[in-house]
């Protein structure tokens, strides 16, 4: 997991209890560590089910938040702790054709200073038929801070997914994605960020810039046999982008283009993706590299390691110019 851009390793501990046929509860004790905090929670939620398709469930989380890297380039000071109090709620529907799940959470941080966050997290997929399925998301956060008795945004967060995936009967052995996606993304000005520095150590920074853009993608994937498989992708962002501080939106574009060769044996897969990387403000091209080995866990889980030799990501809503080196990836199928 990259915890450099605010991934991490998260441990939970904990139980559940089955109060009715219907309603279970549940405690739990979280640690997530980042390089930038530590965090440590205590959450106590209800999971509540009215039907065998449905399911209804709240929690609420008290925890403390250590802010490790805070330093003079940005506007967060010190190695300060914050009590953080988190309350949610989720729903989710689910039958042979129809999956939705939806989540709200308001969220309190008391430290030097006072924050408040609404963020909700919304899913749906529907099969059209047996070649054909379509998914959707929504991402929202906002976030205010308390400044003389008065309250003011300091950050905002959409993004928007449209996407499907096909695979046709008449050619099994093609899979294609594609996704049109929306970001709107005004970070706030300590929003923290990873560099590297010349002596191999990290220097933490504050976000750089807004966006606003929209990114449309399309994979695919086609196996040759058993053991083989060409995968490609395409992906294209046109948006606008600026910098802190600033009014001034200017044109931001960027091209992606990889073609990937992997080879299947047992439960091992191994892959190596050639990529280019154009952008149109800066009138450049990056080309490069990026190999893994994969094994098997289950039929639905493959855990993997691999070096990036270029320094960007395939991911144009997050390009950072900062991946370059060893990774470690867990892909879900389902």
């Amino acid at each position: 997991m990259d915890s450099t851009s605010g991934r991490g390793i998260t441990t939970i501990v904990g139980g559940r209890t089955k109060a009715t046929s219907q309603m279970e509860l549940y405690s739990e004790r979280q640690f997530k560590t980042t390089k930038i905090d530590r965090t440590t929670s205590d959450v106590y939620g209800v999971s509540y089910k009215p039907t065998e398709a449905q399911f209804i469930e709240g929690s609420y989380s008290v925890g403390r938040v250590n802010n490790r890297y805070r330093n003079r380039n940005t506007s967060l000071t010190g190695n300060d702790e914050t009590r953080r109090d988190v309350y949610a709620v989720g729903y989710g529907y689910k039958n042979d054709t129809v999956q939705v799940r939806n989540r709200v959470e308001y969220r309190i941080d008391e430290g030097s200073e006072r924050i408040r966050q609404w963020v909700t997290t919304n899913r749906a997929k529907t099969t059209v038929n047996e070649n054909l399925s379509w998914m959707a998301q929504f991402d929202f956060a906002k976030t205010l801070g308390e400044h003389d008795n008065n309250s003011e945004v300091v950050s905002n967060y959409t993004e928007s997914t449209l996407g499907f995936a096909y695979r046709p009967l008449s050619i099994n052995n093609l899979n294609l994605f594609g996704k049109l996606t929306y970001v709107y993304g005004l970070d706030p000005d300590d929003q923290l960020i990873a560099n590297s520095t010349s002596s191999n150590s990290k220097s933490y920074t504050s976000s750089l810039y807004d966006q606003k853009s929209w990114v449309w993608s399309l994979e695919g994937v086609y196996e040759w046999n058993a053991n083989w498989e060409t995968a490609f992708k395409a992906a294209h962002r046109q948006g606008h982008l600026r910098y802190k501080g600033e009014s001034t939106w200017y044109s931001s574009g960027a091209s992606l283009y990889a073609l990937r060769l992997n080879y299947k044996t047992g439960d091992w897969e191994y892959q190596i993706e050639g990529r280019t990387l154009r952008t149109n403000l800066a009138d450049d091209h990056k080309d490069g590299v990026v190999t893994s080995i994969y094994r098997n866990v289950g039929d639905n889980i493959k855990m993997g390691i691999g070096y990036n030799f270029t320094d960007y990501n395939d991911n144009l809503t997050r390009l950072n110019y900062r991946s370059h080196g060893w990774f470690v990836n867990v892909v879900g199928s389902f």
